[in-house]
């Protein structure tokens, strides 16, 4: 069986191991992913660049493309305009501005609201 999912977390910071750890509540909360696609931001052409150099750092890592060995996984950047894709991250937005409003938050009660709105999704 084959299921699409649009898969939204907040890591705290861009290192090594907050991606593993993000990677494995994913794991945790999906199950096991045979292929992981990350948004490419082409849009924004320095962070274009940046995160396609973050990848190629980020495979570096042995620990990280062990994981991905060992798992099976592939990761693939997403394609400009990926409709599917683009259309989650489009209606999580407005559903989390629906919840929350103009309202500034904390860590926990951003993800708690992130939470909330997922599940409208």
């Amino acid at each position: 069986m084959v299921t699409k999912a649009v898969h939204l977390d907040l890591v705290s910071d861009l290192t090594a191991n907050a991606l593993i750890d993000t990677l494995k509540l994913l794991f945790a909360r999906r199950g096991k992913i045979s292929i992981l696609f990350s948004d490419n931001a082409t849009n924004f052409r320095r962070a274009s660049v940046e995160l396609k150099h973050l990848y190629k750092l980020v495979m570096k890592y042995e620990i990280i493309s062990s994981l991905f060995a060992s798992e099976g996984i592939k990761w693939k950047t997403l394609q400009p305009l990926g409709s599917l894709w683009e259309a989650g991250v489009k209606s999580f937005k407005y559903y989390l501005r629906k919840v929350v409003g103009p309202a500034k938050l904390m860590l926990e009660e951003f993800v708690t609201n992130s939470s909330v709105t997922v599940i409208v999704l």
